[in-house]
C-alpha cells in the first residue's frame, strides 16, 4: 500500500470518526452532560495520538524542554 493510499485512507477514517459524532451527540444530548461528551471526544482523540506521539520520542530531543514550557 503507497503513501498517497494510507493518506486517504486515515483521511477517511477521520471523517467517519469525527462525523459519526454528531449523530451520537444528537442522539443521547438530553442524557449525558455535554462536557463528559467533551471529554470522551478528547480521550479517544488523545489515545488515537498517542501510538504516534510515543513513536516520535519527542522528549528525546533538544528542544522538548522547551516546547513543554510553551
Amino acid at each position: 500500500m503507497n503513501t498517497e493510499m494510507k493518506g486517504m485512507l486515515a483521511l477517511l477514517g477521520s471523517v467517519i470518526l469525527f462525523g459519526s459524532y454528531a449523530i451520537v451527540v444528537r442522539a443521547i444530548v438530553g442524557e449525558v452532560p455535554p462536557m463528559f461528551l467533551l471529554f470522551i471526544r478528547m480521550s479517544t482523540a488523545s489515545i488515537c495520538f498517542l501510538p504516534f506521539f510515543l513513536k516520535a520520542a519527542p522528549w528525546k530531543k533538544p528542544q522538548f524542554k522547551n516546547l513543554a514550557l510553551i
